[in-house]
């Protein structure tokens, strides 16, 4: 949701993704002819995008584990 939120307030940057999207799915208009191997060096563009995106909005802050204070033994 933050990505689409992200890429509404910067139009240049939703039109390249787009851009990028169409250029490596083509005319594809149904879900039937979609390639679903698409892997992520294919799309860098919209793949960075989505990396900044969760790393401004992380999922969930606080759901890593707290450090241990004292050493396990």
């Amino acid at each position: 949701t933050y990505a689409l939120y992200l890429l509404a307030k910067h139009p240049e940057y939703e039109k390249t993704c787009l851009q990028e999207i169409k250029a490596v799915l083509g005319s594809s208009t149904t879900t039937d002819e979609l390639d679903v191997n698409i892997g992520p060096d294919e799309l860098p563009f919209t793949r960075a995008v989505i990396m900044e995106t969760l790393r401004l909005f992380p999922p969930a802050p606080g759901a890593w584990p707290a450090r241990l204070r004292t050493p396990r033994r």
